[in-house]
This record gives structure tokens, sequence and C-alpha cells, in this order.
């Protein structure tokens, strides 16, 4: 082996020891607020628990209202999958990132091509919007495709 290249192991290797030592490591701050929020756990579970209950009170009435769409509706969780009853999904998903500018995780991700997958686990304000953005989107895109 020559010398440069045993100097650019040596050198790899004390830079992976530096990254084990300094990045499994959190920062004292992030210790910190770790135990202030262990200390208050009962107040960040009520506060996820009413953010997840408004998003799921909101998809089920999007997906009651969508008749664009099918789906299997889980009674827990933070997805759904519905699936587009007609046209060419990946077209779909096109239009509604142009025109709505809103996006869905594509089902051809999963070998389901006209499904979609949609996550309720963010702020209330912004799933209402992203399902009323689809709703709309489904009805003019379903509006401007042939049965």
């Amino acid at each position: 082996m020559s010398a440069h290249v045993a100097m650019k192991a040596g050198l790899a290797q004390r830079m992976w020891h530096l990254a084990d030592l300094m990045d499994a490591s959190f920062s004292h701050l992030t210790q910190r607020m770790s135990v202030i929020a262990l200390d208050h756990l009962a107040v960040f579970a009520a506060r996820a628990n009413k953010i997840l209950e408004t998003n799921k009170r909101r998809l089920d009435e999007f997906l009651g209202s969508a008749g664009e769409i099918e789906t299997v509706r889980a009674e827990f969780g933070t997805l759904a999958f519905p699936r587009l009853r007609r046209g060419d999904a990946d077209e779909f998903f096109d239009f509604l990132r142009e025109k709505f500018e809103t996006t869905v995780v594509p089902g051809h991700f999963f070998d389901m091509r006209q499904n979609f997958r949609v996550g309720i686990g963010g702020d209330v304000e912004m799933v209402a919007g992203g399902l009323e953005r689809l709703a709309e989107a489904l009805r003019k895109w379903c509006a401007r495709k042939p049965v």
C-alpha cells in the first residue's frame, strides 16, 4: 500500500472515529428539552390527541363526500390510502400538484397505481386546507374525464 493511500485510510479512520464521538451524542440543550418534555408528557399527549381527533374527523368527512374515490376506513392511525375510481392516477397526481399545489404519496410506491396515501398527522389548518384542495381537484378532475 502506498503512503498516500495509507494516509487517506488513516484520515478516514480518524474522521469516522470523530463522527462516532460527535454524532452519537445529542446536544445538552436537546437532552434538557427531552427531560422537560417528559415532565409534561400529559400536556403533549392531550395536544396531540386533540389535533388527531380534529384531523380524523375532517378526513372522515372528506372520505364520505368524495365519490371519486373509494377506501377502507381505518379506525386508528394517521393515514388513509384511497383509490381513484377512474382516470390515470399519475396524471391526477400531476394535476393536483400543478393546479392545486398539493401533493399526495402516489400508490405506485406500494405497487397500487390507482391509490394514494394521505397523512393527517400535521397542523389542523394545513390538513384541512390540503383535504379541501384534494376534494376540489378530484371534482374538477373527474368532471373533465369521461366515464
